[in-house]
């Protein structure tokens, strides 16, 4: 059902990932971006299928772990992607958004690094004018440095970005927390469990843990 409403737009924002597992690092920026303002709503979309790699968790329990990670008020998980049987692209999401969400100013949350690549998403050009990209820098990035990134096809399309400042910064990176829990004694890494939600922390750690066990042979 489509849903429409009168009055200004909302300025709802998506941001989608693999989680695996969610980075509190993450959690944190999306907050802080909700506080101050910048979005009324944002749509957090796990990917069961992500494009370009393949998750290590499963998808139900990379789930239960962004539930979990954004019950505060102005967030909203999508399981959009649940009954998925391959990869879901950005242009179905933002397609899809569109047609249930009419009375949304649309903005799409993603890392720099994705952002760097968003020239090679599949038929970006058909709809990267459509909505607002919102960028969260690496390190000490800046406005003038993100100008270059983009290609001189997207900017002919009118694909428009804002960039993030004073964002959380992510001092372990996925793979990093991956490995880190099948160590021993990972439940006391204080850099480990600083860098995951204290509602996943020991679920992230023996889920990974029992899937590395799961694959020795």
């Amino acid at each position: 059902m489509e849903v429409q409403t009168k009055g200004m737009p909302n300025r709802d924002a998506l941001f989608g990932g693999s989680f695996d597992p969610p980075h509190k690092a993450h959690i944190q920026c999306l907050q802080q971006l909700l506080e101050s303002g910048n979005f009324d709503r944002i749509f957090v979309i796990p990917s069961k299928f992500p494009p370009g790699k393949e998750a290590t968790a499963p998808f139900e329990t990379r789930l239960a772990w962004v539930k979990d990670c954004f019950k505060e008020p102005g967030f909203e998980v999508l399981e959009w992607e649940a009954p998925a049987t391959q990869s879901v692209f950005a242009k179905e999401i933002v397609e899809k958004f569109q047609r249930k969400y009419r009375n949304s100013r649309l903005f799409w949350i993603l890392g720099e690094d994705q952002f760097s690549q968003l020239e090679f998403w599949q038929q970006i050009d058909s709809y990267a004018g459509s909505l607002e990209w919102f960028v969260l820098p690496r390190g000490s990035s800046t406005e003038a440095r993100a100008a270059g990134i983009l290609s001189k096809r997207l900017l002919a399309s009118s694909c428009s970005y804002e960039w993030a400042l004073n964002t959380a910064r992510l001092e372990l990176s996925s793979t990093e927390i991956r490995e880190r829990c099948s160590k021993p004694r990972a439940e006391q890494d204080e850099d480990l469990r600083d860098a995951l939600h204290p509602a996943i922390w020991k679920s992230v750690i023996q889920t990974y843990r029992d899937i590395r066990k799961g694959g020795q042979t």
